[in-house]
C-alpha cells in the first residue's frame, strides 16, 4: 500500500464510537524522514489530509469494527487507536491499538475545549452512555515535538539532569521517560518529553511548540526541527538553539528530490534547491568540454535528474 498515513483516536462504549480529529506523526528520527524508525518524534492535528470525505469513510469503518466485535461477544469499551493509509483505492486500516498513542495524544489533548471533561468521557464509555456526552474542540491546530535521548532509538544514556524553564502560553511539556532523583528531574527513557502547543494557525502552533523546546535542556537532547513539514511549512531554516542530530544532515539535493516525489500529493517543490542541480550540470559540462567524463551522473543519480526535469 502507498499513500499518506493518518492516526485516529476514538472513544467507544461498545455501541457508539466518537473520533478525535485526525493526526499525522513523524516516525523517523531525523529531519526529512531520515534515519531509523522510532515510536514517533512529533505530530500535528487536525491533519489537512483528513478531509470530510476521508473522515466519513473512517467513521463507517470504525462503526463496522465495533459492531463486529460486539457481535462476536467482545464489545469494545475504551480508546481505539487506529492507523490508516489513504491509498488510491480508498482508506485502508494499517493497525489497531488499544491505548492512547503518542505523540498524537499530546497534541490532541490541547484541541479539547474547556467544556470537554476527559474524565467524564471515559466514565461515559464505561457506563455505556457515550452518546450522552459532547466532545467539543477549539478552533485551531495543535503540534507536539518529542525530545529524545542522544542515541535513541539505539543505545542511550539515562539519569541525565533536565532543566525546564517557563513554558509559553498554550504550551505544555508532557513527561514520558523521566524520573526524580535526589530532587532533580532526570532522563529515564528514549523519548523523554513531548512539548505540545496550540495555535490559531498551524504555523503559530509549530512556532509555539519550538519556543517551548528552547526552554528545555539536557545532555544529548535530540529532536526533529521539521514537524508538520508535510503541510508545506518551510522548516529548513529553523533555528532552535544547540542541536546535534545524527540523521538530520540531509543535502539540498536529497531534500529537493524528496519534495519532487511528494509533488503528486499536491505539495509544491522548493525551486531554490534547483541550484544544486544546476551546479552539477555545469561541472558535467566542463568535464565533457575538456574531453573527460566530468561529473556526469549515472544510475541512481541519473534517475534523480529525470525527476528534477519534471519541474
Amino acid at each position: 500500500m502507498t499513500g499518506p498515513e493518518l492516526s485516529i483516536l476514538a472513544f467507544s462504549d461498545g455501541y457508539t464510537i466518537r473520533c478525535l480529529p485526525g493526526a499525522q506523526d513523524h516516525k523517523r528520527i531525523g529531519d526529512g524522514d531520515q534515519g531509523p524508525n522510532t515510536g514517533g518524534m512529533g505530530a500535528y492535528a487536525p491533519a489537512p489530509v483528513a478531509t470530510a470525505e476521508v473522515l466519513a469513510e473512517i467513521q463507517t469503518q470504525l462503526e463496522q469494527t465495533i459492531a463486529g466485535m460486539r457481535k462476536d461477544g467482545f464489545p469494545f469499551v475504551g480508546l481505539l487507536f487506529t492507523g490508516f493509509m489513504l491509498t488510491p483505492n480508498g482508506v485502508k486500516v494499517l493497525e489497531y491499538n488499544v491505548r492512547f498513542g503518542d505523540p498524537e495524544t499530546e497534541a490532541l489533548m490541547l484541541l479539547l475545549d474547556g467544556k470537554t471533561d476527559l474524565a467524564e468521557i471515559m466514565l461515559a464509555c464505561v457506563e455505556r452512555r457515550l452518546d450522552s456526552v459532547t466532545l467539543a474542540y477549539r478552533e485551531g491546530y495543535a503540534v507536539s515535538v518529542v525530545l529524545a535521548s542522544g542515541g535513541y532509538p539505539a543505545k542511550y544514556a539515562t539519569g541525565l539532569p533536565i532543566t525546564i524553564g517557563q513554558m509559553p502560553a498554550d504550551v505544555v511539556a508532557f513527561h514520558a521517560g523521566t524520573t526524580a532523583k535526589d530532587g532533580q528531574v532526570v532522563t529515564a527513557g528514549g523519548r523523554v518529553l513531548a512539548v505540545a502547543a496550540f495555535g490559531s494557525t498551524l504555523r503559530a502552533a509549530v512556532d509555539s511548540a519550538y519556543a517551548g523546546v528552547k526552554q528545555i535542556t539536557f545532555e544529548g537532547m535530540t529532536f526533529r526541527t521539521d514537524i508538520a513539514y508535510r503541510c508545506g511549512l518551510d522548516t529548513s531554516c529553523r533555528q532552535v538553539g544547540l542541536l546535534s542530530l545524527k540523521y538530520s544532515c540531509v543535502s539540498p539535493f536529497s531534500q529537493g528530490l524528496r519534495r519532487c516525489r511528494q509533488s503528486d500529493l499536491g505539495w509544491r517543490p522548493n525551486l531554490r534547491l534547483c541550484r544544486c542541480r544546476r551546479r552539477r550540470r555545469q561541472r558535467a559540462r566542463r568535464g565533457h568540454q575538456a574531453g573527460g567524463q566530468g561529473d556526469a551522473p549515472s544510475g541512481r543519480r541519473r534517475r534523480h535528474w529525470r525527476l528534477w526535469r519534471r519541474f
